[in-house]
């Protein structure tokens, strides 16, 4: 059975990557086996275990996969947080014949914006069942913006440490998911890194951007927020380039 990792941070393009790959007849792509909203309640103990030694509870997935779905490919979703060491996971995953498939975003003030924005709206996704809600235009806290922003640097960096070393296939939100004139292109790719047959079946998934307006129209304070980036971002090539 052939099996693959979608590795990466939130809001990068994985709920769809994973929706596209999930039309392919050979393969099933499981979500965020890590996340803590699964483990909920009376398993919640057994999470920080899992961060550690994920694979009994990963191999008894693909077993229900194989025998319950019958399909001949598996992969799953871990955010680099969801990992105590990503490096030494992603490491011990090819060790055990795991493709990798690193999901990035390479605006990260767009995908803050995202996270924020589902945050403050529950609406993570749209689909075709969901009609979009109609919401105010909202202000983001200048100082959460900030907080959250080192959040996910760290984490950017993080997860491009773990993929230095591994064998992977790059995929990018930007140029592979943005549009759908991309997906095709980007499924081939990945079925041919996996070594599988690409699929005739129309790319047609379910799931669709959470909203329809731009960004810049639900967050009262868009343009400040732009502002505050930039500076952030110039700021932090200034003292990366005086410790050099």
């Amino acid at each position: 059975m052939k099996r693959f990792i979608l590795f990466g941070i939130g809001r990068s393009g994985s709920t769809l990557l994973a929706s596209l790959l999930n039309l392919h007849p050979l393969i099933h792509c499981d979500g965020e086996l890590l996340r803590p909203g699964r483990w909920q309640h009376r398993r919640s103990f057994l999470l920080p275990l899992l961060r550690r030694y994920p694979w009994p509870y990963v191999y008894s997935r693909q077993l229900a996969v194989r025998y319950l779905k019958h399909r001949s490919v598996y992969g799953f979703k871990v955010h680099v947080q969801q990992i105590v060491d990503a490096r030494a996971f992603l490491s011990q995953a090819n060790t055990l014949g795991w493709r990798i498939i690193h999901l990035e975003r390479e605006s990260i003030f767009d995908q803050l914006i995202s996270a924020l924005v589902a945050a403050h709206t529950g609406r993570f996704h749209g689909d075709d069942s969901r009609p979009e809600a109609t919401i105010s235009p909202f202000i983001i806290d200048v100082d959460d913006f900030l907080a959250k922003l080192r959040i996910r640097s760290d984490r950017l960096q993080r997860c491009r440490s773990a993929v230095a070393t591994a064998p992977h296939l790059h995929v990018v939100y930007e140029t592979d998911l943005r549009s759908p004139i991309y997906w095709h292109k980007a499924v081939s790719r990945i079925c041919n890194y996996l070594e599988i047959p690409m699929t005739d079946r129309l790319l047609q998934p379910s799931i669709q951007k959470p909203w329809s307006r731009p960004y810049s129209e639900l967050i009262t304070n868009y343009s400040e927020l732009q502002e505050v980036f930039q500076r952030d971002t110039e700021e932090t090539k200034h003292k990366l380039a005086a410790n050099e």
